[in-house]
């Protein structure tokens, strides 16, 4: 197992420079901009009990959007609809797991979705696995190569047998259509024994401003994951040997995977560091994932709680080839709220981290890759409104404006210039539905 220095005594790697340009005094306002849902559109059946989406640019200016349906006795599918460029549906839908109900998905591990240089579409999904005496999941990669219509492979991606919790899952292609995926993975670990025929997505967490009581985190905490990576070289066929990159990993925080500009690799995940500190950790490897550096911390936030908040990271890079992070933290540290970060030399050092917004944030931050260098960061508040700021570069953020409210869950893409977000609103039913935003 890695060993981590405890926070109180962490050397921290950061870069010497510092970030300007916008600091918890010098944030924008958050806009009572009236919440934009004139090109909203509900994309699940009313009678269904929709969740989980995902989106990704689609090569005509159009997007793809994943998502779960949900039926009795737990089954699930996980369904893809194609929408042109206006968010009007494109087609038919179609059910990417090969067999009826065998899906599984909560809000915290949906379905992951890329669309290579190719126009082949990659969907990372996790599939229920029950015996007589345990229970799990087992990560998948599908492809489609004829634009949804059909999946030609789907591939196991963990390659071990035994019923085990295998999500948190992240998907990304590079250049040249190799498929990098990681996830948390429990092969390992012993769950308490309470746990131990349960389904995998019980997750205990708590919420972010909120410590559960020692009695509590005795019984109810998920024991600690490990991530592991693994690689496909034939287009989503078959992927390599699984590699284990970490262990004491947050349980429910999902992973991030990014294939940078300069064809390094990086994967984040949160860390749990000593008496349960929560950091960001970011891993890096330079020969295709063969080999990865050792983690880094890329911010000691003082975050200490006994339970998993639910809340990842997200990575990008630009043609600078500087790798960016945001994450939400509510640590000792400073404010809760959205920060972001980045580094020049390749993951080993990071620069001191910027307050994005100042408040609770639920759902994991997302970086929404643009035109030109212009990118979004996305988030939601404790209002369940989502937020869309331009960050051109790592040291600026724009105006903070809210485009989505209500929504429970959300996901978001850029296609051509447009701004698209998938979302889950909940009334009698949770349901999906498609905005275009205005900018």
């Amino acid at each position: 197992m890695r060993k981590f220095i405890l926070p109180s005594a962490l050397i921290l790697f950061v870069s010497p420079f510092f970030l300007a340009g916008c600091t918890s005094e010098n944030l924008p306002p958050q806009t009572n901009a009236e919440v934009d849902s004139q090109h909203s559109i509900q994309i699940s059946a009313p009678e269904i009990d929709a969740a989980e989406p995902a989106v990704a640019a689609a090569p005509d200016g159009g997007v793809f959007v994943v998502w779960l349906e949900h039926g009795a006795n737990k089954t699930a599918d996980v369904f893809l609809q194609k929408f042109d460029a206006e968010g009007k549906p494109a087609g038919e839908k179609s059910q990417v797991n090969p067999n009826a109900g065998e899906a599984a998905a909560w809000r915290g591990d949906p379905p992951t979705i890329n669309v290579g240089a190719d126009g082949a579409i990659y969907i990372g999904w996790t599939k229920r696995v029950k015996t007589e005496t345990a229970s799990g999941t087992d990560f998948y990669v599908s492809v489609s190569r004829d634009g949804g219509k059909t999946f030609q492979s789907t591939a196991k991606v963990n390659d071990d047998n035994a019923p085990a919790s295998h999500g948190m899952h992240s998907l990304t292609i590079d250049k040249s259509g190799k498929i990098y995926a990681a996830w948390l993975d429990e092969r390992n670990i012993k769950k308490p024994a309470h746990a131990q025929n349960e389904t995998s997505n019980n997750f205990a967490f708590v919420k972010a401003l909120h410590t559960p009581s020692p009695k509590q985190a005795d019984e109810e905490a998920e024991p600690n994951s490990e991530v592991f990576f693994a690689v496909s070289t034939d287009g989503g066929k078959s992927f390599s040997p699984n590699k284990k990159l970490s262990s004491e990993v947050c349980p429910c925080c999902k992973t991030a995977v990014l294939a940078a500009t300069d064809g390094k690799i990086y994967v984040a995940w949160r860390q749990v560091v000593g008496d349960n500190f929560r950091h960001i950790a970011v891993a890096s490897s330079s020969n295709g994932g063969e080999q990865f550096s050792a983690p880094v911390i890329i911010s000691d936030d003082r975050w200490q709680i006994m339970g998993c908040p639910v809340s990842g990271a997200s990575l990008i890079s630009g043609k600078d080839n500087n790798v960016r992070v945001a994450w939400f933290s509510a640590g000792a540290a400073g404010a809760p709220g959205i920060y972001q970060t980045y580094s020049t030399d390749g993951g080993k050092t990071f620069a001191p981290r910027v307050l994005v917004s100042e408040g609770f944030s639920p759902i994991s931050p997302q970086f929404v890759v643009g035109e030109s260098n212009v990118s979004h960061i996305a988030w939601t508040n404790g209002e369940k409104q989502v937020f869309f700021a331009e960050t051109a570069t790592p040291e600026t953020v724009g105006k903070a404006v809210p485009h989505v409210g209500s929504a429970s869950y959300f996901a978001a893409a850029n296609s051509k210039g447009k701004l698209f977000a998938v979302y889950v609103k909940t009334d009698a039913k949770s349901a999906v539905r498609l905005a275009q935003i205005k900018q």
